[in-house]
């Protein structure tokens, strides 16, 4: 009976400890938006990729035409109060300060800039958290 009863502690335990993990991960991601963008995203005709990554730098490919994919790099900056997402990246000899504004909703990211009001849609690739 003892060992029943030990058994059955342990399972409960176990059980306990992996269920508390799960809630410690949601709680990261939820007390902290702004990681759900970390990992790589691409246009449903996958001209343009983005990856950003947890330490605040960012990359991507933009495909464009008579020229071919094109890499930028840079950082990128979340404000979760305001739903803006900066991007200061550069293209060629060009540097650029984009900021747009973001909804993020399954593993959708629209991405709104605010001074040409152009909407981009990207789809999450892979997660890197």
């Amino acid at each position: 009976m003892k060992k029943i009863i030990s058994a059955l502690l342990v399972l409960v335990i176990i059980a306990g400890l992996g269920f508390g993990g799960w809630k410690l991960y949601d709680y990261a991601v939820f007390s902290n938006p702004e990681k759900l963008i970390i990992g790589e995203w691409k246009t449903e005709n996958e001209l343009l990729y983005y990856t950003f990554n947890d330490d605040g730098t960012m990359s991507g490919k933009i495909d464009l035409p008579l020229i071919g994919n094109v890499s930028i790099d840079g950082t990128y900056a979340v404000d979760r109060e305001l739903n803006q997402l900066t991007l200061t990246y550069s293209f060629g000899s060009l540097s650029y300060n984009d900021v747009n504004t973001v909804t993020i909703e399954d593993n959708v990211l629209t991405v709104t800039n605010t001074n040409t009001n152009i909407q981009t849609v990207y789809y999450k690739v892979t997660d890197k958290n």
